[in-house]
């Protein structure tokens, strides 16, 4: 998939997130951390800091960054991405449990 979209597709973002959760399931939080944060910044340019896609890339980005005893820097990311869905979903939405 990666070969079929150009760099700068905001498919590509997608792929990338998805090889990232692959690598954070497999146990390789390095790798995964990696792929959110180019996921991420793809999401970013493509949609705005508001969008779901960036909430929910540093929602997984944070979760990475938990699994690796980096507390204090996953906090930061998850905070945002909580801010974003407070701001895009409704309340008693699952996403903000």
């Amino acid at each position: 998939a990666l070969a079929i979209y150009p760099l700068d597709h905001y498919w590509r973002a997608t792929t990338v997130g998805n090889l990232g959760e692959l690598e954070q399931r497999r146990g390789d939080l390095a790798g995964a951390e990696r792929h959110y944060r180019e996921a991420l910044a793809s999401h970013r340019a493509h949609y705005g800091p508001g969008h779901d896609r960036v909430a929910t890339m540093l929602n997984r980005l944070g979760g990475v960054l938990h699994a690796q005893g980096r507390v204090d820097e996953a906090e930061v990311h998850l905070r945002e991405a909580l801010s974003i869905f407070r701001d895009r979903l409704p309340d008693g939405h699952p996403r903000l449990g």
